[in-house]
């Protein structure tokens, strides 16, 4: 499964002219295929592995399901068994990439395995990113994401430690790279950030 989308009690035309609430995958299937030729409206030229790349990249992620890194993580960010990618949005995989956000994960346990989790949020509260890694002792671990501009807060922890929450903001052309050093023995901590402008 690459994403979902709505399909509980979606109201749909019926025969002779009236309308209906039904559920099912018949009414969640459409959805995802509007925003396949929405993509395709602002560019026909694009391949059906571009456009497949636009919904499983924008998807929004759901975090009150079990996430895990896929193979693919680097690119998609993490998945779920339940719901794939997340939730298939029109509006994100409409709008152009404009920000990446690189960040790394080191672990500087050296008694062993560390877990890790990373969120981003965006200043209202709603996820944009949710990931849970597992680290051997002086271990690294690197991520993009894409964002558009905006506020935002990163966030990680190691082992079930306290929350490290570093606040930014998104501006248009320009890359912003973190770095967290976790361990469950000793304080966690972002390191300053690293800007560069393309502009």
């Amino acid at each position: 499964m690459d994403v979902v989308a709505p399909g509980v009690n979606i109201l749909s035309t019926t025969l002779n002219g009236n309308y209906d609430s039904d559920s099912g995958t018949s009414f969640a299937a459409p959805q995802v295929s509007a925003i396949a030729a929405l993509i395709l409206s602002q560019d026909p030229n694009q391949t059906w592995e571009e456009v497949r790349f636009r919904i499983r990249k924008t998807a929004r992620k759901l975090p009150s399901y079990f996430t895990f890194v896929d193979p693919l993580g680097s690119i998609y960010g993490s998945r779920s068994n339940e719901v794939g990618f997340g939730l298939a949005d029109a509006y994100f995989a409409l709008c152009p990439v404009q920000y990446f956000v690189y960040f790394n994960l080191f672990n500087y346990n050296e008694h062993g395995v560390s877990d890790f989790q990373v969120e981003i949020m965006t200043e209202g509260g709603s996820p944009v990113y949710n990931e849970y890694i597992v680290l051997n002792s002086n271990d690294t671990y690197s991520a993009q994401y894409d964002l558009l501009p905006g506020d935002y807060t990163i966030s990680a922890f190691a082992n079930g430690g306290v929350w490290q929450y570093y606040d930014f903001t998104v501006v248009k052309g320009g890359q912003l790279s973190f770095t967290f050093l976790g361990s469950p023995y000793t304080t966690s901590y972002w390191g300053n950030p690293t800007y560069v402008s393309y502009n």
